[in-house]
């Protein structure tokens, strides 16, 4: 009996490549956003120890301004993460958009694939039941013959 051979074999293996790069691309968007979030609460945690500090010393002028400067400096790095995220997470959007969009595309090839595997099954029970039906009606028609030359 015949097997089954999907033509588009070598574009589904090539498809299903494509979406496990996709894959670990949207993996990797989303471990870069992960340690920038956890830089982000670092900063915070940060800040709000400095202000703490900055509360309980008593004031000194040099101090005070070294601490302002900190204090601003971590604000400012602050706000960088937080645009930095911002960016983030739209590239984590866009990478998933690309794994959805190949994910779709290898669907659509199995898809495919199972039909015409159902076709081709149908195809050879058609064909086995056609020889059957003829070497049925072979020996009706010997057994028919042997009869009437009796």
């Amino acid at each position: 009996m015949k097997h089954f051979r999907f033509k588009l074999e070598p574009v589904l293996k090539d498809r299903k490549r494509f979406e496990d790069m996709r894959l670990r691309e949207w993996s990797l968007a989303q471990k870069i956003l992960e340690r920038m979030k956890s830089e982000l609460l670092e900063l915070n945690t940060l800040l709000s120890k400095a202000i703490t500090t900055a509360d309980s010393i008593p004031p000194n002028i040099g101090m005070l301004e070294s601490i302002d400067q900190f204090l601003f400096g971590t604000k400012t790095r602050i706000s960088w993460k937080s645009n930095e995220i911002e960016r983030a997470k739209k590239l984590v959007e866009r990478t998933r958009l690309a794994f959805v969009l190949a994910s779709q595309k290898r669907k659509v090839l199995e898809k495919l694939k199972e039909n015409q595997k159902i076709t081709f099954k149908k195809a050879i029970l058609k064909k086995e039941l056609k020889e059957l039906d003829d070497v049925y009606i072979m020996r009706n028609h010997l057994k028919l013959s042997l009869e009437i030359e009796e």
